[in-house]
């Protein structure tokens, strides 16, 4: 075989060969210098400074409700004890004055009507809605009664504006 023919087989071969794409640079080997590694870092710490602030978000969140579940149970168990103490100065009331008799006086008469009526409530006949609403009344007043008139009004003239803007 001379020189041309290998040539010219070199030639076809290279030829009919598939040509594939090869970064400069593999991926694995990619310098921690390149121009994207500050924005891709940047991205990274974004969203893990919006993750953590969604965590304490929702944390904040479920802690106020809890906390005001738990205020809620507790005005739920003042007013079964303030009923039960109801019901027993009822019942010593109706020990005392021998309403279990048949001949009562007649001013006695409603009197002991009502204190057997007293002693037959359910103490744990609580409504639920009762308590929240007075524990959210306690909540606004307190808040209402830290502020100082100006602030109110501050705070009254914000809201007006804004509402009114937002139509606009």
């Amino acid at each position: 075989m001379n020189d041309r023919q290998r040539k010219r087989r070199k030639l076809e071969h290279e030829g009919s060969q598939l040509v594939t794409y090869q970064p400069s640079h593999p991926p694995w080997k990619t310098s921690l210098l390149s121009f994207d590694m500050p924005m891709i870092l940047s991205n990274y710490a974004f969203m893990l400074f919006y993750v953590l602030f969604m965590a304490l978000v929702l944390i904040l969140l479920y802690q106020t409700f809890r906390t005001l579940q738990l205020e809620i149970q507790e005005q739920i168990q003042q007013q079964i004890q303030a009923q039960v103490h109801t019901i027993d100065a009822c019942s010593q009331k109706y020990q005392d004055y021998n309403c279990d008799r048949s001949d009562l006086a007649p001013v006695l008469l409603s009197y002991c009507l009502g204190w057997s009526k007293c002693m037959q409530d359910d103490p744990y006949n609580v409504k639920k809605i009762d308590a929240a609403a007075r524990v959210f009344g306690d909540l606004i007043n307190t808040f209402c009664n830290a502020l100082s008139f100006k602030t109110m009004i501050a705070i009254c003239l914000v809201v007006f504006f804004t509402s009114v803007f937002s139509l606009l």
